[in-house]
């Protein structure tokens, strides 16, 4: 278990790492322009019930903001960002979501999890980091 945490904190850095110095505009360059109203339905649907930890917390939460990113006709990203969830010790939580088109559905193939801590419980910044 503890590998594995470690591994996906070390593809997440070298993944933050390859995005140093674009900003927002540049990024979205590289999506294939028109939405996909079936993409961001997939990616909304994946928090439809909000875990934390290996707990459900009520799925209620404050707002959610999506951002999609068609890449290929057959692969896209998402990021869908849940801020006010009810939990003690998490604020808010992101999920960098990876997809593939398999049977004319999006599907996600990969799903890098993050959140930031409420003050006094940790890291502010989103992080795997554990809150207090």
């Amino acid at each position: 278990m503890r590998r594995r945490l470690l591994t996906g904190a070390l593809l997440a850095a070298l993944a933050l790492a390859g995005c140093g110095g674009e900003d927002e505009e540049e990024a979205s360059t590289r999506c294939l322009p028109g939405e996909d109203l079936a993409l961001e339905a997939a990616a909304r649907a994946h928090v439809d019930v909000i875990v934390v930890g290996a707990k459900i917390v009520d799925a209620q939460a404050d707002r959610v903001r999506v951002r999609t990113c068609r890449t290929s006709d057959e692969e896209a990203t998402a990021t869908v960002t849940v801020f006010g969830v009810r939990d003690r010790r998490i604020r808010d939580q992101r999920h960098e979501l990876t997809f593939e088109r398999r049977n004319a559905r999006w599907t996600i193939v990969r799903d890098l999890d993050t959140h930031r801590c409420r003050k006094g419980r940790g890291h502010q910044d989103f992080s795997s980091l554990v809150c207090k």
